[in-house]
């Protein structure tokens, strides 16, 4: 493993690594299998010894394979990344003023197939507004 990573980077690839892992053995696939299916899905050569590295932390891979890693297992780039928790979430993101007129950015990743991801967007602000009145964490909510 590279000897120059920061703490941050290397938690960063822990999380893609352990994600890429489970979803291959969701797929019940081996190493070979999915170094196959990438070849066969998306021409791309990978060896199964590079998938390896990568489900080791000790590499990550290009953007191109990252997108066809999510396509492949049906989750968003975000997830592999670690970015948001939710497998193929939609990012809804906006502007929001205080009662100061101090701006915000408001970003939420919901699941793309849930109710709130078809929402207007002004009614999600409103509906993030309500809870924070409430005292409840938006992003605590299953």
């Amino acid at each position: 493993m590279e000897t120059n990573i920061n703490n941050k980077d290397l938690e960063f690839r822990k999380v893609f690594a352990k994600r890429l892992r489970k979803l291959r053995l969701e797929k019940d696939l081996t190493l070979k299998e999915l170094s196959s299916a990438m070849l066969l899905k998306y021409e791309i050569e990978i060896s199964y010894g590079s998938i390896a590295n990568y489900e080791r932390a000790h590499r990550i891979p290009d953007l191109r394979l990252l997108s066809c890693f999510a396509e492949y297992f049906d989750v968003s780039s975000d997830y592999l990344l670690g970015i948001v928790e939710i497998r193929n979430a939609k990012l809804l993101q906006t502007t929001i003023f205080d009662n100061e007129n101090k701006p915000h950015e408001l970003k939420i990743a919901v699941d793309k197939d849930s109710d709130l991801a078809n929402m207007p967007l002004k009614d999600v602000i409103k509906l993030v507004k309500e809870l924070q009145v409430l005292g409840i964490d938006f992003n605590s909510i299953k």
